[in-house]
């Protein structure tokens, strides 16, 4: 689950997690309800600036699902990774989320949730509860300032820090930082 408040380049995030999975050639379903899909503008530029030519080649971009549970499922059957903008545009609930993410295993989830004012997710407190991983996204005025962290992720390291804008990690995990330290000192 991706999730922040307006402003916080989640968009980006998630279009950038589609393309590192297309340049492995691993097919991505991106569902762009929020952007109005492949037809619009502002996709399009998201596409540009997020995206590789090698990426694109396994990403298919959807603007609008007429059922929204079921074509999801039936995406499960062609792609490995479903990526949609916004869970809460797609009105598909904390347990519908829950279902899919038992029942097709093997798929990598990915949806993103926006923050309302007070902190707490659209959809309740089940929204965050329930995905292995919640990726909060910062806002900032300055795209410069927007960065992705880890609020969840199932027991691991949360010192992970990104950059959308940048399209890097600008913070290792502490475990990544002692190892490459210890790889140093071997040799």
């Amino acid at each position: 689950m991706i999730k922040g408040n307006k402003h916080s380049s989640k968009s980006q995030l998630a279009m950038q997690i589609a393309n590192a999975f297309g340049e492995q050639q691993t097919p991505v379903a991106y569902i762009d309800y929020e952007q109005g899909g492949i037809e619009s503008k502002d996709t399009l530029d998201s596409i540009n600036r997020n995206t590789s030519e090698k990426g694109r080649r396994y990403i298919a971009i959807k603007g609008y699902l007429e059922k929204p549970f079921q074509e999801l499922q039936d995406f499960c059957k062609v792609v490995k990774v479903i990526i949609a903008d916004s869970v809460t545009d797609l009105k598909i609930t904390a347990d519908q989320l829950n279902f899919l993410r038992t029942t097709y295993p093997k798929v990598i989830w990915c949806f993103i949730s926006q923050v309302k004012e007070n902190g707490a997710m659209y959809g309740g407190n089940k929204m965050a509860h329930n995905p292995t991983s919640v990726i909060h996204c910062s806002s900032h005025q300055d795209p410069k300032q927007r960065f992705a962290t880890l609020e969840k992720n199932r027991g691991n390291d949360l010192t992970f820090k990104y950059s959308m804008y940048y399209k890097k990690v600008v913070s290792e995990p502490t475990e990544a930082k002692s190892k490459r330290k210890l790889s140093f000192k071997v040799k």
